[in-house]
């Protein structure tokens, strides 16, 4: 194909994927499904991580949006963003032809910033930032994305990935015209992004439109990385004992690169680990959680007869240099040692006494989730980003089985022991926290002490 460098065809589940490369170093890839709505997803490799003025690469993209919000309307489409630390995503999913999607996604290679639009952009971002039931969750509560955030800032303290997802009121406020225009020109490249698009389309009409729209957009290299992020064992306590009953905590260790070796071991850490929800005792296997086969959620919600947690999630977050493995908890302010207590000794156990059963049942349910993400247009075009953008190819659901069968219950401790066992720890918490042990305890327990 004269528009791009190698063309890729990847076939899983009945559905082809063929990915190009345009000659600036832009991936295309398409997923030809019939019928149904086409999405296409746009995958930049810009992220908080990039941002010179805090804030940056989240306002940008609101800037970009409420441009293309007419253009958006009159094809009936539906569209979202969402940046991440290490990426900003552009989605638009549309029931007609994906050309008119993918020319309103050209926008975002060649912006026409204006100071009025840059101004209405920071005054929202702002208001978000103040309203607490916007920011915060809803009354009472707070959101698991605001404490995994300062969980970064703290943990990454040393390391632009610990910069502030949304940046803050200061550097909001600093944000200029100039100052989004520098931030597009460094970290908007042809070179580093990636156009996915899955429905009813021909994969050379896409990449003509892909060439039409992205194709000057610069092609940079890589960024050499100096050195991996330093993770340092910390805690960022919130203590508010007026704030309502239960308090909020989220706590990690440091976890494995994207491309690690042992990264889909520490997706089984995270599947064993589970969630847990004590409003909805339902387990995802459809067992209650007093005698569910996860040792985790039966101990949590066991404890002394009542339980103590709300709810808890495991989380494995992994980046390009990094990772960040841990769990996101609510609990009642009487419960909060009992709760923390039982959260360490299941990470502890992953290390020592996970059992073959446990292993399998937590393999089951990945194979479940990444067939989940084929299953509509919309999400399969964002797997398909993601996965060419962190490998440079699609791992297909069958490849990620076979990787997942291939560990064993004893790699499993193995990697375990490697990486948590008696490792540094860092968490962010909020709430009435009178009954949190201070953080040399919490370390102190990450090693079992039994002779």
């Amino acid at each position: 194909m004269a528009l791009a460098r190698a063309t890729r065809r990847i076939r899983s589940r009945g559905f082809a994927t063929q990915v190009s490369v345009l000659k600036n170093g832009l991936k295309v890839a398409t997923t030809k499904r019939e019928g149904g709505a086409t999405a296409c997803e746009l995958l930049l490799g810009a992220g908080s991580r990039h941002d010179v003025v805090s804030g940056s690469a989240a306002v940008l993209p609101q800037v970009l949006s409420a441009a293309n919000e007419e253009a958006l309307c009159k094809l009936g489409a539906t569209a979202t963003t969402d940046v991440g630390r290490e990426t900003t995503a552009f989605s638009v999913t549309v029931a007609g032809d994906a050309a008119g999607a993918i020319d309103t996604l050209g926008t975002v290679s060649k912006p026409k910033l204006t100071e009025a639009a840059v101004t209405a952009a920071k005054t929202a971002h702002l208001q978000a930032l103040d309203d607490e039931a916007g920011f915060m969750g809803k009354r009472g509560g707070v959101s698991e994305s605001v404490l995994v955030d300062r969980l970064h800032v703290s943990c990454f303290r040393d390391s632009t990935l610990g910069n502030p997802l949304n940046g803050t009121a200061d550097t909001v406020a600093d944000i200029t015209m100039k100052t989004l225009q520098e931030f597009h020109a460094a970290s908007y490249a042809g070179s580093n992004s990636v156009l996915a698009v899955t429905g009813p389309v021909e994969h050379s009409q896409v990449v003509a439109l892909a060439e039409k729209n992205f194709g000057a957009m610069p092609s940079k290299p890589t960024p050499i990385v100096a050195s991996k992020p330093y993770f340092l064992g910390s805690e960022l306590v919130y203590r508010n004992d007026e704030m309502g009953p239960h308090a909020f905590m989220a706590l990690g260790y440091e976890g494995v690169p994207l491309l690690s070796s042992d990264s889909v071991c520490f997706d089984l850490f995270a599947q064993i680990i589970g969630e847990y929800n004590k409003s909805d005792m339902t387990m995802p296997s459809g067992v209650p959680a007093q005698i569910t086969g996860n040792r985790v959620a039966n101990e949590i919600a066991n404890k002394m007869q009542v339980g103590c947690a709300e709810h808890y999630r495991a989380f494995n977050l992994q980046y390009s240099d990094t990772g960040l493995f841990g769990w996101f908890g609510v609990m009642d302010e009487l419960a909060v040692e009992h709760m923390v207590g039982e959260m360490i000794f299941g990470v502890n156990m992953l290390s020592s006494s996970v059992t073959p059963e446990e292993v399998e049942r937590a393999k089951r349910e990945l194979k479940l989730k990444m067939l989940t993400a084929c299953d509509s247009s919309t999400t399969n075009s964002k797997e398909v980003a993601a996965h060419i953008q962190s490998y440079g190819r699609v791992m297909t659901p069958e490849e990620y089985a076979l990787r997942l069968d291939a560990i064993s219950t004893e790699d499993v401790k193995r990697v375990a022991w490697k990486y948590l066992h008696d490792a540094e720890l860092a968490y962010a918490a909020l709430g009435p926290l009178h009954g949190l042990p201070d953080h040399y305890h919490v370390r102190r327990n990450t090693a079992m002490w039994r002779y």
